[in-house]
C-alpha cells in the first residue's frame, strides 16, 4: 500500500470504465473522480482506499501521489523568494521587496494595491537553494481546447447578468 489515511491523492485521469486495475474494475460512478484531489479515508488491506465522499474502492493503481502543497505558513527566514515581477530577495519573516506579510495570501498571491505582479513564484531554501515550490504557468487556451478539455461547449460572458 502507497498511501496512508489522510493523504490528499489524485484519481488517475487516464482510467478506463471496466478496466481493472490491480484486481478492483474502475466502473462508471467513478468517473466523477477522475483528475480530482481526494483524502484517503480508510485502508482496506490488501485491496485498496476508500476515500472520502465515495463507497468505491479506489486501488494503488487508480491514484497518484499530489505535490504537497506550499502555503504562507511554510515560508522561512532565509528562503529565497521570487516575485512575478523578477524581483529576488531573502525572506526575512516579515517582508519581502515591497511586499509586507499581511499582503501574502494563502497561496502566496499578493492581496495588496500592485496585484499579481507581486505574486510568489518561486521559493528556495538555504544550503544550495533547493526549490521547494514554483507556481505553475498560466496555460493560454481558446474557447475550443477549453470546451474539448471540459467535455462541454462553454460561452464567455462578462457577468452573470
Amino acid at each position: 500500500m502507497k498511501f496512508k489515511v489522510g493523504d490528499k491523492v489524485r484519481v488517475r485521469k487516464d482510467l478506463i470504465v471496466g478496466k481493472d486495475y490491480d484486481f478492483i474494475s474502475f466502473v462508471d460512478d467513478m468517473e466523477r473522480f477522475k483528475g480530482k484531489i481526494v483524502e484517503i479515508r480508510k485502508i482496506i488491506v490488501g485491496f485498496g482506499y476508500k476515500i472520502k465522499n465515495s463507497i468505491y474502492t479506489f486501488t494503488d493503481g487508480m491514484l497518484e501521489p499530489v505535490e504537497p502543497v506550499f502555503t504562507k505558513q511554510d515560508l522561512r527566514v532565509g528562503d529565497r523568494i521570487t516575485l512575478r515581477n523578477g524581483t529576488v530577495e531573502i525572506w526575512d519573516g516579515s517582508r519581502i521587496g515591497p511586499l509586507d506579510y499581511e499582503d501574502i495570501n494563502d497561496n502566496l498571491t499578493n492581496n495588496g494595491s500592485l496585484g499579481s505582479k507581486l505574486d510568489i513564484v518561486k521559493v528556495e531554501k538555504p544550503k544550495k537553494y533547493k526549490t521547494v515550490y514554483e507556481r505553475e504557468k498560466a496555460r493560454k487556451m481558446t474557447i475550443k481546447e477549453i470546451s474539448e478539455t471540459l467535455g462541454y461547449e462553454i460561452e464567455v460572458v462578462d457577468s452573470y447578468e
